[in-house]
């Protein structure tokens, strides 16, 4: 399992408030268990980012931005958290198992976690034509099982279609597909 030990935010400029101009931002972090949170960067005008380093893989850290200008700080930006590690990495294309006249059987390898544990899947197909590759299938039955790696696909048409499937992993960062 890959570790990430560092996460890299950015922010936006602040523009100046009746003409008198951002003099500096202020970022805070929190411990990544939802801790008090301390002031991790104090920068000039054009100080628009920070790396934190040697955190803990796949914890979620909070951040929040204050601008300054001569009549000190302003109020705090939203929090935002974001997870330290990666999404998953890109698994193989899930591959046939079994087949009837109406379904088939897919099964697929767990990708690379990254940083933060896989907590679900969801299996798309196409019509059966060439098309795009955009149908959920049984989404109510497949997504948030982590465990999951085969699915049966049933209700499928046995008159000259072959479909194409794809398995999208999620974990705390987003999600890649096969």
């Amino acid at each position: 399992m890959s570790s990430v030990t560092s996460i890299a935010v950015e922010w936006s400029k602040v523009s100046a408030s009746d003409n008198i101009p951002v003099t500096g931002y202020y970022l805070f972090m929190d411990d990544g268990y939802y801790g008090d949170f301390d002031l991790m960067f104090v920068g000039g005008p054009f100080g628009l980012s920070y790396t934190a380093q040697g955190l803990v893989s796949g914890l979620p850290y909070r951040f929040y931005v204050q601008a300054e200008n001569q009549n000190g700080l302003g109020p705090e930006s939203d929090i935002t958290t974001i997870y330290s590690c990666l999404v998953p990495s890109v698994t193989q294309a899930p591959t046939k198992v079994d087949t009837t006249q109406s379904s088939i059987t897919l099964k697929w390898q767990e990708p690379e976690e990254n940083g933060c544990p896989i907590t679900g899947f969801t299996l798309y197909r196409d019509t059966g034509s060439y098309d795009a590759i955009s149908i959920s299938v049984d989404p109510s039955q497949v997504e948030l099982r982590p465990s999951l790696r085969q699915w049966t696909v049933e209700s499928l048409s046995n008159v000259d279609h072959t479909y194409k499937f794809k398995v999208r992993a999620y974990n705390n960062a987003g999600y890649s597909d096969s």
